[in-house]
């Protein structure tokens, strides 16, 4: 039998059943649509094959797929922002497989058609965020991450092993073999708030030695804040412009691969000197269901195919943007529609030059200004070409300034001087948050409304005084009554509020019950004893489906029949709405001695005492 593994989560086996005296029993029965278990893995047979001597052969497709293709879909969307737990998550409701999204991804603009089967639906999804998925041997788990497997820095290919003979695929409209980086966007100050790159980088690939620098496309991408990562994405964007492949015997390697992994290729010959990804594993076992032998393929992705992605993004981009239904106020578009005609008016001295690959124009009042048009793009550039601040290409449109009758777009991104901080809005929500701090967010979507987490809310008063809300908490206190009639023992005498007993044991003076809303709950009382009593015992007593249990207990002693005055906390936790309830008990610590307890007030406050609450909102 044999099994391919590839890296984008396909499992596919080939195995043959041989003509026995045992196997002849059953061997006519099985058909297409059997099932076989393999290594905890269920495989759907198709395509049989049958020799002379009567052996039956298949092919496995992963019961995955096949389980997959049984659900269809008769909905269509159309230029829908969507996040991946919004798109891929409704794939896996009430399904055998369980969705695990390990790393993050951006949102992104869906269009699909009605009758599409849930396997087709998954693999569109998967395209469009960028994702890579697998499902780990013997589970029925599906992980979603950025780039699956390892890099394995134990592992170098290099060409004196003569361990593969390498052929290197070089498409020259996209193969370069240099990169330049920009990173740390800040704002430059002043009236100009878009954000220009602080740091660039030159990255150099190993291969420039053989083929000579030639410049690809830069990295300029807000994202990046350090040297580290620009480098990262540098290398891997270069090494992505030409492609290769080759297979290498596993026995070769001490420990095994998986799919994704990537390791070292050193190929001095033609100036390589990479990591390379396990494509596909080619695995052979025996009778008995024993490896016996492997094959890795290795290879990297051609950066053709990711233009035709980038190309197919934009569009999608391009329209979210171009569809406008919100009119901006009058007084400012009229303004921008004159400065525009003026502008493009006072270009009569210009000079526009035909070529094979494109329209070049000029302003021969200022040769800096130039207008390039070709089929990559248009270009306006105030520096003769060097930049252009102003274009609209296949990426997308980038301008300085944007004035618009309507503006309809599916995501906007606004980013604080820090780069952290931001303000995204999209057809779903409006979202406050900061990259350093996901857990602490401010959130409006229709469904929910307004959400604040993180403790993140505060509401000041229009007097100055101490905020109403603080850190997301209220600062009042909730009163609680008591039971009504109260709950006591019989051995306690009540008399206009005051609990009397001469019981050197615990007697209830009242039960509280509340739902639990607040972290705090407070008790002020006053209590004193009679003169022959050296105090008092106090405890709150909690009881519930699990049992008693004691929340409070101290010991009082008062000087004499002096009375006693105290304010007690009792941290309850965090929030949780469940229903809690306790007894309030006394003791006397001689007995036929009596204690008197008068509890003023009971409530529950998210504050223990004033000391915290100056201390939170001075945070």
């Amino acid at each position: 039998m044999d099994r391919i593994r590839r890296v984008n989560g396909e499992r596919e086996i080939s195995l043959s059943f041989s003509w026995s005296d045992i196997n002849k029993k059953f061997l006519k029965e099985i058909e297409t649509g059997w099932q076989v278990n393999f290594q905890g893995d269920w495989y759907y047979l198709f395509s049989p094959k049958e020799d002379k001597h009567g052996t039956k052969s298949f092919d496995g497709m992963l019961h995955f797929f096949h389980y997959f293709n049984g659900f269809w879909h008769v909905d269509e969307v159309q230029d829908q922002s969507m996040m991946i737990e919004d798109s891929v998550g409704p794939l896996f409701i009430n399904k055998a497989y369980a969705l695990r999204i390990i790393d993050n991804f951006y949102a992104n603009t869906m269009n699909y058609s009605r009758q599409q089967s849930n396997t087709e639906r998954f693999l569109y999804f998967i395209n469009r965020h960028n994702a890579e998925f697998e499902i780990p041997i013997g589970t029925q788990t599906v992980q979603l991450r950025n780039r699956i497997g390892v890099k394995r820095n134990d592992i170098i290919i290099h060409e004196d092993d003569n361990l593969i003979d390498l052929q290197i695929d070089t498409d020259t409209s996209s193969f370069c073999t240099a990169i330049k980086g920009y990173y740390r966007f800040r704002e430059p100050g002043g009236d100009n708030t878009e954000k220009i790159p602080t740091r660039t980088y030159d990255y150099i690939s190993p291969m420039a030695s053989k083929y000579k620098i030639h410049w690809g496309e830069p990295v300029y991408d807000e994202r990046f804040e350090d040297l580290e990562s620009i480098k990262e994405a540098c290398r891997l964007k270069q090494e992505s412009t030409w492609k290769t492949s080759f297979t290498i015997d596993a026995k070769r390697f001490k420990t095994p691969l998986n799919e994704g992994d990537e390791v070292r290729l050193i190929y001095p010959s033609k100036s390589i000197n990479m990591f390379i990804r396990v494509v596909e594993i080619d695995e052979h076992f025996d009778a008995e269901g024993e490896l016996i032998g492997a094959t890795y393929t290795f290879g990297n992705e051609n950066i053709s195919a990711q233009y035709r992605k980038m190309q197919y993004d934009a569009i999608q981009d391009v329209r979210d943007i171009m569809n406008g239904k919100k009119p901006i106020p009058y007084s400012v578009l009229p303004a921008a529609v004159r400065q525009a005609t003026e502008v493009i008016n006072a270009g009569s001295n210009t000079q526009f030059y035909y070529r094979n690959n494109e329209i070049y124009g000029v302003n021969l009042d200022n040769p800096l200004g130039i207008t390039r048009y070709n089929a990559n793009g248009i270009g306006f550039s105030r520096d003769g070409g060097q930049t252009y601040n102003n274009a609209i290409t296949y990426l997308g449109v980038v301008t300085e300034a944007l004035t618009a009758g309507t503006i309809d777009a599916n995501r906007i991104t606004i980013y604080g001087a820090d780069g952290n901080k931001r303000v995204e809005v999209n057809g779903e929500r409006i979202k406050l948050w900061d990259v350093s701090n996901p857990d602490a967010y401010v959130e409006i979507t229709p469904e929910n409304g307004l959400r604040i987490a993180g403790g993140k809310m505060q509401v000041d008063r229009d007097d100055g005084g101490i905020p109403t809300i603080i850190a997301g908490k209220m600062r009042f206190i909730e009163r609680l009554p008591g039971t009504d009639p109260a709950f006591v023992h019989p051995d306690v005498e009540i008399v206009d509020h005051r609990y009397t007993h001469f019981q050197q044991y615990y007697r209830t003076m009242n039960a509280i019950m509340f739902e639990h809303t607040r972290r705090y709950f407070r008790v002020s009382f006053t209590a004193y004893t009679s003169a022959n009593s050296p105090g008092f015992d106090l405890r709150l007593l909690g009881f519930g489906e699990q049992g008693e249990y004691t929340l409070f207990d101290k010991r009082y002693s008062l000087p004499g029949i002096d009375p006693t005055y105290e304010v007690v906390y009792i941290d309850l936790g965090p929030p949780t709405g469940y229903r809690i309830q306790f007894y309030i008990q006394t003791a006397s610590r001689v007995a036929g001695e009596f204690v008197q307890y008068t509890g003023n007030t009971y409530g529950q406050t998210d504050f223990r005492d004033w000391e915290l609450l100056r201390n939170a909102r001075n945070e």
